[in-house]
C-alpha cells in the first residue's frame, strides 16, 4: 500500500497509485461482504466502508493507514 505516494494534502499526486488504493480498499470491502455471518462482520464492514470513504475523500495518509489496520476490538 503506497497511499502516501498517491495523495498529499487532499490532492492526487499519482493517478496510478491512487487507482491502486481505490481498488485495494474496494476489494477489502467486497471480501468482507462475502464472509459468513458472525458477530464481528458488521464491525468489519463498517471499518471497510470507512476505509473506502477515506480513500475516496483523499484523506491524509495517516488517517488512511489507521483505517487500513484491522481493529483490535473485534470480538
Amino acid at each position: 500500500m503506497d497511499y502516501p505516494g498517491a495523495v498529499s494534502k487532499g490532492s492526487i499526486i499519482s493517478e496510478a497509485e491512487y487507482a491502486e488504493m481505490r481498488e485495494f480498499s474496494a476489494s477489502v470491502r467486497s471480501r468482507i461482504v462475502t464472509l459468513p455471518a458472525s458477530p464481528a462482520k458488521p464491525q468489519l464492514l463498517a471499518e471497510a466502508n470507512a476505509l473506502v470513504a477515506s480513500v475516496d475523500q483523499r484523506a491524509e495518509p495517516a488517517d488512511v493507514a489507521r483505517r487500513a489496520r484491522p481493529s483490535r476490538r473485534i470480538s
